[in-house]
C-alpha cells in the first residue's frame, strides 16, 4: 500500500498544507520507492527504502533542481558513499553527512532556548506556557505562538517574546545538504520541579529560580 504525507507550512499565516512525501509500505514497513516534494510540487528527494532504511541510490535536490546529495546505502541501510553539491553545482568536500544529525541538533537548540528563557524571565509559582518557535533557513528565530496560564501571563509573554526576538542566529539546519526550516514546540510547567514536554518525548529538569 502507498502512504501519502501532508505537511503544514509552519511559516504560513494560513497554516497551508501540501503533499510532502509518498512511500510504499509492505508488511507495515517502508519498502520500495519514495518521493519527497517541495511546496511547488518539484522533487526534493527520491530513492528507495528497504525495511524502513534507505536502500541503494537515493538523491536529494535543491529548490533550483541542482542535485544536493547523492547517497548510496547497502542492504542494511548503512551509508557507504555520499557526494554533495551546493546550489551552484560546486561539489562539497568537507563535513559530508546525510542529515547533519538534525534530530539531536534540534534538541540542542531547543535546550538552549529553554536555558536562556529560564535565566532571563522570572518563572511564576504555578501554571504553564506553550511555545512554538520557528527557525528559518538563515538560522533566525521567530516566535509563532506562545500561550500561558501563568498569573500575570501578559507580562511573562511580552518578556519571553523579547528574549526570543533577541536570540542570535545559529548555523542553519541542513537536511541532506539542503537548507531547511525547523519547528520547535515545547511546554514549560512551573512547579518545584520543571517539566519540559517536547513533541514526542517528555524530559524533566530542575530549573533554579533567580531571586528578584
Amino acid at each position: 500500500w502507498v502512504l501519502y504525507w501532508l505537511k503544514k507550512n509552519d511559516s504560513s499565516i494560513n497554516n497551508e498544507t501540501y503533499l510532502y512525501k509518498k512511500s510504499i509500505y509492505v508488511n507495515n514497513l517502508r519498502n520500495g520507492s519514495f518521493k519527497e516534494l517541495y511546496e511547488d510540487g518539484s522533487t526534493q528527494g527520491e530513492g528507495f527504502y528497504k525495511n524502513n532504511n534507505f536502500d541503494k541510490e537515493c538523491k536529494w535536490y535543491h529548490p533550483n533542481g541542482q542535485l544536493s546529495s547523492l547517497e548510496t546505502y547497502n542492504e542494511k541501510g548503512k551509508l557507504i558513499e555520499i557526494k554533495q553539491w551546493d546550489e551552484n553545482g560546486v561539489e562539497r568536500t568537507k563535513k559530508l553527512k546525510a542529515n547533519h544529525d538534525i534530530s539531536s541538533r534540534r534538541d540542542q537548540v531547543q535546550n538552549r532556548i529553554i536555558g536562556i528563557l529560564s535565566q532571563k524571565v522570572k518563572y511564576p509559582s504555578e501554571g504553564k506556557a506553550y511555545f512554538h518557535v520557528f527557525v528559518d533557513k538563515q538560522g533566525k528565530f521567530h516566535l509563532l505562538e506562545i500561550e500561558t496560564t501563568y498569573p500575570n501571563s501578559e507580562n511573562y509573554r511580552e518578556k519571553a517574546k523579547q528574549v526570543i526576538k533577541n536570540l542570535k542566529p545559529i548555523e542553519p539546519f541542513l537536511y541532506h545538504n539542503q537548507l531547511t526550516e525547523v519547528s520547535l514546540k515545547f511546554y514549560l510547567i512551573a512547579k518545584a520541579q520543571q517539566t519540559i514536554i517536547r513533541t514526542n518525548r517528555v524530559y524533566k529538569t530542575t530549573i533554579r529560580r533567580r531571586k528578584f
